[in-house]
Protein backbone atom coordinates (compact mmCIF):
# COMPACT_ATOMS: atom_id res chain seq x y z
CA UNK A 1 0.00 0.00 0.00
CA UNK A 2 3.17 2.48 0.57
CA UNK A 3 4.26 2.06 -3.06
CA UNK A 4 0.52 2.84 -4.17
CA UNK A 5 0.00 5.78 -2.28
CA UNK A 6 3.18 6.89 -3.37
CA UNK A 7 2.27 6.97 -7.36
CA UNK A 8 -1.03 8.84 -6.61
CA UNK A 9 0.38 12.23 -8.31
CA UNK A 10 1.23 15.12 -5.94
CA UNK A 11 0.18 17.40 -8.23
CA UNK A 12 -3.68 16.34 -7.85
CA UNK A 13 -3.59 17.14 -3.97
CA UNK A 14 -1.80 20.44 -4.71
CA UNK A 15 -4.01 21.70 -6.95
CA UNK A 16 -7.09 20.73 -4.94
CA UNK A 17 -5.42 22.29 -1.55
CA UNK A 18 -4.57 25.35 -3.83
CA UNK A 19 -8.92 25.55 -4.84
CA UNK A 20 -9.43 25.37 -1.16
CA UNK A 21 -9.74 21.82 -0.14
CA UNK A 22 -8.67 20.82 3.38
CA UNK A 23 -6.11 18.08 3.98
CA UNK A 24 -9.84 16.13 5.48
CA UNK A 25 -11.51 16.60 1.72
CA UNK A 26 -8.61 15.92 -0.17
CA UNK A 27 -7.90 12.79 1.34
CA UNK A 28 -11.43 11.50 1.33
CA UNK A 29 -12.15 13.24 -2.20
CA UNK A 30 -9.47 12.44 -4.19
CA UNK A 31 -6.60 10.03 -2.93
CA UNK A 32 -9.14 7.31 -1.50
CA UNK A 33 -11.18 6.82 -4.75
CA UNK A 34 -7.77 6.58 -6.44
CA UNK A 35 -6.32 4.36 -4.15
CA UNK A 36 -9.48 2.14 -4.25
CA UNK A 37 -8.04 -0.84 -6.63
CA UNK A 38 -4.95 -1.57 -3.92
CA UNK A 39 -7.50 -1.25 -0.93
CA UNK A 40 -9.64 -4.14 -2.84
CA UNK A 41 -6.43 -5.97 -3.42
CA UNK A 42 -4.82 -5.69 0.13
CA UNK A 43 -8.29 -6.46 1.42
CA UNK A 44 -8.54 -9.89 -0.44
CA UNK A 45 -4.80 -11.10 0.58
CA UNK A 46 -5.28 -9.99 4.25
CA UNK A 47 -8.79 -11.82 3.95
CA UNK A 48 -7.09 -15.09 2.56
CA UNK A 49 -4.24 -14.96 4.93
CA UNK A 50 -6.38 -14.67 8.09
CA UNK A 51 -9.39 -16.73 6.99
CA UNK A 52 -6.73 -20.16 6.69
CA UNK A 53 -5.17 -18.98 9.78
CA UNK A 54 -4.89 -22.60 11.47
CA UNK A 55 -2.68 -22.27 14.68
CA UNK A 56 -4.08 -19.23 15.89
CA UNK A 57 -7.58 -21.52 16.16
CA UNK A 58 -5.46 -24.55 17.51
CA UNK A 59 -4.41 -22.71 20.34
CA UNK A 60 -7.11 -20.41 21.60
CA UNK A 61 -10.27 -22.46 20.87
CA UNK A 62 -11.21 -25.43 22.87
CA UNK A 63 -13.70 -28.35 21.78
CA UNK A 64 -16.83 -26.67 21.93
CA UNK A 65 -15.90 -23.68 20.01
CA UNK A 66 -13.95 -24.70 16.89
CA UNK A 67 -12.94 -22.92 13.52
CA UNK A 68 -13.69 -24.19 9.81
CA UNK A 69 -9.68 -24.94 9.57
CA UNK A 70 -9.44 -26.89 12.77
CA UNK A 71 -13.32 -29.12 12.23
CA UNK A 72 -11.62 -29.56 8.60
CA UNK A 73 -8.34 -31.41 10.10
CA UNK A 74 -10.39 -33.49 12.69
CA UNK A 75 -12.29 -35.44 9.89
CA UNK A 76 -9.71 -38.18 10.40
CA UNK A 77 -12.03 -40.46 11.98
CA UNK A 78 -11.02 -44.49 13.07
CA UNK A 79 -11.92 -45.97 9.64
CA UNK A 80 -10.18 -42.67 7.77
CA UNK A 81 -11.04 -39.72 6.52
CA UNK A 82 -13.98 -38.67 6.07
CA UNK A 83 -13.76 -37.22 2.27
CA UNK A 84 -17.14 -35.98 1.53
CA UNK A 85 -17.62 -34.70 4.85
CA UNK A 86 -14.41 -32.87 4.62
CA UNK A 87 -15.08 -31.90 0.62
CA UNK A 88 -18.44 -29.40 1.87
CA UNK A 89 -16.73 -28.15 4.79
CA UNK A 90 -14.04 -27.01 2.78
CA UNK A 91 -16.57 -25.80 0.28
CA UNK A 92 -18.25 -23.71 3.16
CA UNK A 93 -14.95 -22.41 4.18
CA UNK A 94 -13.91 -21.05 1.05
CA UNK A 95 -17.59 -19.67 -0.23
CA UNK A 96 -16.82 -16.29 1.30
CA UNK A 97 -13.62 -15.35 0.28
CA UNK A 98 -14.71 -16.24 -3.17
CA UNK A 99 -17.17 -14.65 -2.80
CA UNK A 100 -15.47 -11.48 -1.52
CA UNK A 101 -13.68 -11.95 -4.84
CA UNK A 102 -15.83 -11.96 -7.70
CA UNK A 103 -17.73 -8.78 -5.64
CA UNK A 104 -14.29 -7.12 -6.05
CA UNK A 105 -12.82 -8.41 -9.50
CA UNK A 106 -12.77 -4.86 -11.00
CA UNK A 107 -10.22 -3.72 -8.43
CA UNK A 108 -8.50 -6.94 -8.46
CA UNK A 109 -5.84 -6.83 -11.47
CA UNK A 110 -5.27 -3.05 -11.37
CA UNK A 111 -4.64 -3.61 -7.80
CA UNK A 112 -1.99 -5.70 -7.71
CA UNK A 113 -0.31 -4.60 -10.55
CA UNK A 114 -0.11 -0.73 -10.13
CA UNK A 115 2.15 -0.91 -7.53
CA UNK A 116 4.40 -3.46 -8.90
CA UNK A 117 5.25 -1.40 -11.75
CA UNK A 118 8.00 1.99 -12.52
CA UNK A 119 7.31 4.19 -15.02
Amino acid sequence: MRDYFRNISLELEESAAIDGASPYRIFWSIVLPLATPGLAATFLLVLVFSWNEYLFALFLTSANAQTLPLSIAAQNATRGPMWWYMSVLILIMITPVIAMAIALERYIAKGLLVGALKG
